[in-house]
Parts: structure tokens; C-alpha cells; sequence
């Protein structure tokens, strides 16, 4: 489908997955694919996020991801392990994670490979500056040369859905004034809606990962440079439904056409379609994110007043 489109980029030159929870004939396929360059880079994850699910537990993925790292030492990033602590946390709790992220990573780091602690990216959680601090003197004990971010928001089933909330924001900012004068990379995991893309590039994040542009299109929804999901097909009852004028209005005011929303018929019945367009979306975000921002304050108060409010945060 992308091909069809006659897009010249590339969606697929950086991935991050989850190898302990991805089938072997699906890490073979993008092996081969980094091999002959239709990959440029990928990282591999920890599955943090399934030990946030309940999905297992973090001392078997701890040993699981390191025996599954020195054996395959053909990535370009290793994310470390990590203990995701959610909203509904107590506050004991997320000490007790972010105690277990910090000193694990660490321990994980010096079990790594020589040949791969260059490649090794540690995660930072915690719900407080002492907590992020308490990761970051691990870390900076070590060399880290590569740092993520993970405390966002949680919601959802089993806590699965991260969001950028204030506080999670103020951590970001604190984080990057810290890293500012230093060559550390800081990455974002979970979470890449467009408006919250301008934001981390706002607070100078380097990177980030999300899957949402596909669920959000499994969901009824479709993206738009800089502003909030959308619902055009009606089944979420709890969403007001986008109607056609004011489709043809948002990709008036954003100035976004892609191959597959010509049409906003096709876009409402076919779910493809709405990833194809959600990841274009995405791409345009990323490439335009450090540009007039003029528009983009002004897209994000007519469309998306939460992020607005958000950015206007970062003033202060």
C-alpha cells in the first residue's frame, strides 16, 4: 500500500521492536531486511511494557533479554530492562520500581557484551525529580551515552495506554535542561500523537516510538498535522464523529493531502487506509516540527485546546 501511494520516504528506515515478544520468523524478515538497507536502524526493546500488562513478570525478562542480547548483537540500540509504574501507583511503589529500573539497568549494563555497552540505552522512570534524578546518578556512573523517558501518564486496560501529561512534561523539561550541555540522546517511549510530537521536540527530545497511528486508525480515527485524533467513523459513541466539511476544513487548515485521503469515504470504511494516512501524518509532523509555529499554536488552540494549554505551560 505505501508503494502505491508514490510516497518517496521511508516509514520503515528506523523500528523499534520487542524481541521476547515478537515471532522469530518476524525478527528473521527484519534482519534481512536492515541487511539489504530497506532498514537503516533498529532498536530493540526491553518489554518493559508487557511487565507493565502483567504479561511477565521483570526478573524473567531481565535474564530472558540478556541472554536473548548476547546472542543477538546485530541491532544498532539495546533498550535496558525497565519497571514501568503506573498512574494508580502508590508512591512506595513506584519507588520500588524505579529502585529495581535504576539499579537492574545498571547491574544489566555491566552483564551486557563489552562490544554492545556503545549501543546500550537505559530507561529513566519515576514520578518525581528525585526519582528521575536517582536513575540519571546510575546511569551517569556507567557512561550512558543514550537515555529514555517512560514515566508518562497510564489509562486504559491493564494500564496500557501512556499519555503526556503535566507532570510527566515537567519531568521531560528538568530532564533536558540536565542533558543539555551533554551528548546524551534522550528518547520518548510510548507515546507520539502529533501534537504531543511538537512538544517533545519543544523540550528537546531527540526521539520516540508509538504504535499509535495504527491503533488510532483500529479505533475509528484519523491524525492531522499537529492536532488531536479524530473519529470519522462513527463507531465510538463516546466521540463526536468528524463529518465531511469539516474533514476538507482540517486538511484546508493544515495543509496536509496524502494518496489515501483523497477520499473521505474510503478513509471511513477502510482501516488500512487510515494507517497509511496516520503514518504519513506522522512523517510530516516529524519533518515540520521545528517549523512555523506560529500556525501550530494557532492549529492547537482551534483543534487540540489540552495541548495548548500544555504549550503554554512550557513558558512558565
Amino acid at each position: 500500500m505505501w508503494k502505491e501511494s508514490g510516497d518517496q520516504r521511508n516509514p520503515l528506515f528506523r523500528i523499534l521492536v520487542t524481541p521476547l515478544f515478537t515471532p522469530p520468523s518476524t525478527l528473521r524478515l527484519i534482519r534481512e531486511m536492515k541487511e539489504t538497507g530497506a532498514i537503516s536502524e533498529v532498536w530493540f526493546d526491553s518489554g518493559g511494557y508487557f511487565v507493565q500488562m502483567g504479561r511477565i513478570a521483570y526478573d524473567e525478562m531481565y535474564y530472558r533479554l540478556l541472554d536473548f542480547y548476547r546472542v543477538n548483537t546485530w541491532a544498532d540500540w539495546y533498550v535496558l530492562p525497565d519497571y514501568v509504574p503506573t498512574s494508580s501507583d502508590s508512591s512506595n511503589d513506584v519507588w520500588h520500581k524505579v529502585r529495581r529500573t535504576a539499579d537492574g539497568g545498571r547491574l544489566f549494563f555491566l552483564e551486557m557484551p563489552d562490544s554492545l555497552k556503545s549501543k546500550a540505552l537505559l530507561v529513566m522512570q519515576g514520578h518525581t525529580i528525585e526519582q528521575i534524578e536517582y536513575c540519571l546518578t546510575q546511569y551517569l556512573a556507567i557512561g550512558a551515552k543514550r537515555l529514555g523517558f517512560g514515566s508518562f501518564g497510564t489509562n486504559g486496560k491493564a494500564s496500557s495506554v501512556n499519555s503526556v501529561t503535566p507532570a510527566a512534561l515537567d519531568l521531560l523539561v528538568h530532564l533536558s535542561k540536565i542533558l543539555k550541555q551533554s551528548e546524551i540522546h534522550l528518547h520518548a517511549f510510548g507515546v507520539g500523537t502529533p501534537p504531543v510530537i511538537y512538544l517533545l521536540n519543544m523540550v528537546g527530545v531527540n526521539s520516540f516510538d508509538s504504535v499509535g497511528w495504527m491503533k488510532t486508525a483500529g479505533y475509528g480515527k484519523i491524525y492531522m498535522p499537529f492536532v488531536r485524533a479524530y473519529n470519522i467513523t462513527y463507531r465510538d459513541l463516546t466521540a463526536r464523529g468528524l463529518k465531511r466539511d469539516e474533514f476538507l476544513e482540517l486538511k484546508k487548515s493544515t495543509g496536509h493531502s496524502c494518496h489515501y485521503c483523497q477520499s473521505f469515504e474510503v478513509l471511513q470504511q477502510d482501516r488500512f487506509a487510515r494507517i497509511m494516512h496516520n503514518l504519513t501524518v506522522v512523517l510530516d509532523t516529524v519533518e515540520t516540527a521545528g517549523k512555523n509555529h506560529s500556525l501550530v499554536k494557532d492549529l492547537l488552540k482551534q483543534y487540540s485546546p489540552l495541548y495548548a494549554h500544555l504549550l503554554e505551560g512550557l513558558k512558565q
